[in-house]
């Protein structure tokens, strides 16, 4: 038989009820005690991408998008990497730098769920990704390949995001979360750490308008 996976985390207080809407091929149900209707479609997600111009127009780039969470471009900014947290992956787009169009996404690599759910990302200065696992307290250092270079343990089990600073960009900061911690929990979970990687970072690159 096979082992039971977690679908759709909504935190209900008292979920009851789910029905199969055939017509729209998505399960609905309620929260009793909160008066809620969930809907959920199990077939990419009812999010999307969007790209703000200098001119200040929006753009939508990529649609079925469950949660985005890492972004970032390659040194030359030939590719654009992405990261929708349920997937658990890492993707890779081609990317033109002048019109900000999207093309050939694949997969650059596959992460366990023991990892925890790849959330935030950033690059080094050597085109290395920096991938923060949220419920997994940890960073990995993955190459331009998809190859797994290294990994750093965090104290906190939910580590969101991650980026650069400092005069020289040689510390990584990470940011953490308290949202799914037991009450009573006094570790430092919602904290932001520091790490010094060996490694630097790029400057956050800048709104063109």
């Amino acid at each position: 038989m096979e082992a039971a996976a977690l679908a759709h985390d909504v935190g209900a207080e008292h979920g009851e009820g789910p029905s199969w809407d055939a017509a729209a091929g998505r399960l609905v149900w309620v929260d009793v005690l909160r008066g809620i209707v969930h809907r959920f479609d199990p077939l990419p997600g009812a999010g999307a991408l969007y790209r703000l111009d200098p001119d200040g127009r929006v753009s939508t780039v990529l649609e079925h998008v469950t949660i985005s969470n890492g972004l970032d471009w390659s040194l030359d900014e030939r590719l654009m990497y992405y990261i929708d947290s349920p997937e658990l992956r890492v993707d890779v787009f081609d990317h033109d730098r002048a019109t900000g169009a999207l093309e050939n996404r694949r997969a650059l690599l596959s992460t366990p769920e023991e990892l925890g759910v790849p959330d935030g990302m950033t690059l080094d200065a050597e085109g290395f990704l920096w991938v923060a696992f949220y419920g997994g307290g940890r960073v990995r250092r993955y190459a331009p390949d998809g190859a797994l270079d290294r990994e750093l343990a965090l104290p906190v089990a939910y580590t969101t995001s991650c980026a650069f600073g400092g005069a020289a960009l040689d510390r990584l900061y990470v940011t953490t979360s308290r949202l799914e911690v037991e009450a009573g929990d006094t570790s430092a979970a919602g904290a932001v750490f520091e790490l010094g990687p060996g490694v630097r970072g790029r400057a956050a690159y800048a709104f063109a308008g």
